[in-house]
């Protein structure tokens, strides 16, 4: 992060070239100053830059704390009729043990396509749990179980995301905006 007057200016991009130890090596460029007049960070969850910029001008002051899940999904073909598009299957705790957040959820798309996938909480306390091992005992529920036979997986991932919804919005603003 590059700051004038307290002020976020732009970034520098990172050093290359640079040992495991941090010294630097024959080949050794520096970063590049990237200066802006409007900086935009969209890093995704738990961004490192944001991170940064929420501690140093306390953005998160009087918010509540921002909260996280990991999300396993799979995209399935299924036989026809076995799913409408549009249709939505929402779900709570199960696999999950009584005290981790989280729940599922099953979409109809078209084409006899369903997205299904669980999310799981990242303030579980069991060092043992795994969130893609919950998902497939959540795809063995005898109605999920139904509703995949004889169908075909066709894609697969997974990512983390911030829950909470609006309260836990760090402010977006600077303090040279701020009103």
């Amino acid at each position: 992060m590059l700051y004038e007057n307290e002020r976020v200016i732009g970034i520098r991009t990172g050093d290359k070239g640079i040992d495991a130890d941090g010294s630097k090596k024959s080949n050794f460029e520096p970063g590049i100053d990237l200066h802006a007049k409007v900086a935009v960070f969209g890093e995704g969850s738990r961004g490192s830059l944001t991170k940064t910029l929420i501690k140093k001008f306390k953005l998160d002051e009087g918010k509540n704390p921002q909260g996280y899940v990991v999300g396993v999904k799979e995209v399935w073909e299924v036989p026809e009729g076995r799913i409408r598009p549009g249709d939505v299957i929402h779900t709570m705790g199960y696999p999950l043990k009584s005290n981790t957040y989280g729940g599922g959820f099953i979409y109809g798309m078209k084409d006899n396509k369903l997205s299904i996938g669980l999310l799981t909480g990242l303030e579980y306390a069991d060092p043992f749990m795994d969130p893609h091992r919950e998902f497939q005992r959540l795809k063995q529920h005898p109605y999920i179980a139904g509703l995949l036979k004889d169908g075909k997986m066709i894609q697969y991932g997974a990512k983390t995301a911030p829950v909470g919804g609006y309260f836990p919005c760090p402010n977006s603003l600077f303090p040279e905006d701020f009103s």
